[in-house]
């Protein structure tokens, strides 16, 4: 619990980037409502600019997290796959839950 409104966690990744491999903080937890009482019911994650910087400028990009092994420093590894990478079909698929303003998200 980082002492904010609902429990999260904080979390170091490693951000594949074009030059290279970075280390990065993210933040997640689940937002259920907002101040003024409107159900959300969804994950939400703070990310950097740099993660954001990476994104096309007309969205649908897939984030990619995965867990690395154990001992591994840090535990994740986060790519962002545009929708002109080979792979994005196959990761699309794994998207099989709908939150709100139809944003798509699935764990493995």
């Amino acid at each position: 619990m980082g002492g904010r409104k609902y429990p999260d966690a904080f979390f170091d990744v490693v951000l594949n980037i074009p030059s290279g491999r970075e280390r990065h903080g993210y933040r997640l937890w689940y937002y259920e409502e907002r101040a003024t009482g409107t159900r959300i019911d969804e994950y939400r994650l703070r990310m950097d600019n740099e993660t954001i910087d990476l994104s096309t400028p007309g969205g649908g990009d897939l984030l990619v997290i995965s867990k690395l092994p154990s001992g591994t420093d840090p535990e994740y590894e986060v790519t962002v796959l545009p929708r002109t990478d080979p792979t994005y079909p196959a990761f699309a698929a794994m998207c099989t839950n709908v939150a709100a303003a139809d944003k798509r998200w699935g764990l493995v």
